[in-house]
């Protein structure tokens, strides 16, 4: 359904099936879902995509990621004693990074049981407890994985996180837990800057995107494109000064943009 002829069809065709889902939105879910299924075609539609019922596109976005699974409800089917997540719970955020990484991932899918070393408790609220737990430590400062940005209440990726050796494995294990959540319908208490959403779904960001990262270097931003800034000996390079614990250095944005000067044409 995703050809390049199919997708040339549907562009072409596009305003006609605009009148039908105008008109009857929930066919979006039901019999036009192939829109949803390709970038370039949901992009089209998102408008139309964006103003149905958060409910109804929660329902189809786990319909479609259950198709074709088995039943992932491990509370009600005798655990494998080898499929347990044993872990310590003073050490809970580096004890699951250990016992994540070596689990078999289809079995994740499936369903999740844990166990605190020492404790007996199981089922649903033991696995809600330790979802809980690790969101709160995905973003906890000393693994230098995340900073808050400048509203204080969303996260975005430390550009520091290498004074952590293991910071590679840990985003790695960050996103292993996030995504477990979102197949379990599990929920963590962690929100991240819109940037970073746009990362992970691959859509490019813009500069508007700054403002809720740094409100001030935002305003900076939208000052110098709404003014002639040719005589103003500003001296801006396409680069910016970054805060390394303590010492400052320059980050290009482009190759060679340190020494690429800002001027009203570029």
């Amino acid at each position: 359904m995703t050809s390049p002829r199919f997708i040339e069809f549907v562009c072409k065709h596009d305003e006609v099936l605009k009148c039908f889902v105008n008109r009857n939105p929930k066919i979006i879910f039901d019999h036009f879902h192939f829109l949803l299924e390709c970038p370039e075609l949901m992009s089209r539609f998102m408008h139309i995509i964006k103003s149905q019922p958060f409910k109804d596109r929660c329902e189809w976005f786990y319909e479609h990621l259950h198709s074709g699974q088995p039943d992932s409800d491990m509370v009600h089917r005798p655990v494998n004693e080898n499929d347990i997540l044993l872990v310590h719970r003073d050490s809970i955020f580096r004890s699951s990074c250990e016992v994540v990484s070596k689990a078999n991932c289809a079995k994740l899918k499936q369903g999740i049981a844990v166990r605190f070393h020492g404790e007996e408790g199981m089922g649903q609220g033991v696995v809600r407890e330790w979802f809980d737990i690790l969101s709160n430590e995905i973003v906890n400062p000393d693994y230098a994985l995340f900073t808050q940005s400048a509203d204080g209440t969303t996260f975005q990726p430390n550009s520091n996180s290498s004074v952590n050796p293991d910071h590679l494995n840990y985003f790695r294990f960050a996103g292993q837990i996030l995504g477990l959540a979102l197949n379990h319908r599990q929920l963590v208490n962690i929100y991240f800057t819109r940037s970073f959403y746009k990362h992970i779904l691959g859509i490019p960001v813009n500069y508007q995107d700054v403002a809720s990262i740094d409100p001030e270097y935002a305003k900076n931003l939208q000052w110098i494109l709404d003014n002639d800034i040719s005589d103003l000996g500003l001296e801006l390079t396409f680069s910016v000064e970054t805060d390394v614990f303590g010492a400052m250095e320059e980050v290009p944005l482009k190759p060679g943009g340190g020494s690429i000067l800002v001027t009203q044409n570029n």
